[in-house]
């Protein structure tokens, strides 16, 4: 990872919490420093004030163009100005591969700033983040897990609650394998930590993300 300074706008808390851990992968020297109420993250390396790595949350990404000030800001300041969103999928707004890269191009020239942009899952695929974490779980532990909670959902079918949809898209399904080893409240998007037991840092599905970074 070269030493460049960097402002990454990601859409939410999750996306936040994911890129921590995954940076901290990458360079365990990496200095964590937090502010909630600002959902704001800074990485910097310990020893060596060259690299900051600041991570913002838009609140989605219509919401990037809100951030003009602050990205002029960091631009003065030399950083690289990072946008990682999520592709989503063609029934969405601007959803879809194609789409959301459209418009993000024609935000770039709304603005008349630049940023490079990388979409989750892969940059190349639909999808969201969570897409992504599902193909990057720990197999073992998230098939344990897994079994048993399609198992409650189809419980809950036959009961006729009416959640069966929500638990069974991939944000119920990563909640809940948070929530089975690390309990109800470390599940939460802005408490969660993303462990190498649990998660494969190492998989292939990273390596466009890893490009990317």
């Amino acid at each position: 990872m070269k030493k460049d300074n960097a402002l990454i706008l990601v859409e939410g808390i999750a996306d936040i919490t994911f890129l921590r851990d995954y940076l901290k992968h990458l360079n365990p020297n990496f200095e964590e420093i937090y502010d909630k109420k600002k959902n704001k993250l800074e990485l910097k390396l310990k020893h060596d004030d060259f690299q900051a790595i600041l991570i913002q949350s838009t609140n989605g990404y219509t919401n990037i163009k809100s951030k003009k000030t602050t990205i002029m800001k960091y631009i003065d300041a030399s950083y690289k100005i990072l946008v990682i969103q999520d592709t989503d999928d063609r029934s969405k707004n601007d959803g879809g591969l194609e789409n959301r890269n459209k418009y993000l191009t024609e935000l770039k020239k709304e603005l008349n700033i630049d940023f490079e942009t990388f979409l989750f899952p892969n940059n190349c695929d639909d999808g969201d983040l969570e897409t992504l974490l599902l193909k990057i779980v720990e197999p073992t532990n998230f098939q344990q897990i897994n079994t048993c909670f399609l198992k409650f959902i189809s419980s809950e079918e036959e009961l006729n609650f009416g959640y069966t949809k929500e638990l069974n898209d991939d944000k119920g399904i990563i909640f809940n394998y948070f929530r089975a080893h690390k309990g109800m409240l470390n599940s939460k998007e802005e408490h969660r930590v993303y462990e190498s037991c649990f998660w494969d840092f190492k998989n292939c599905n990273l390596n466009n993300l890893n490009t990317f970074l």
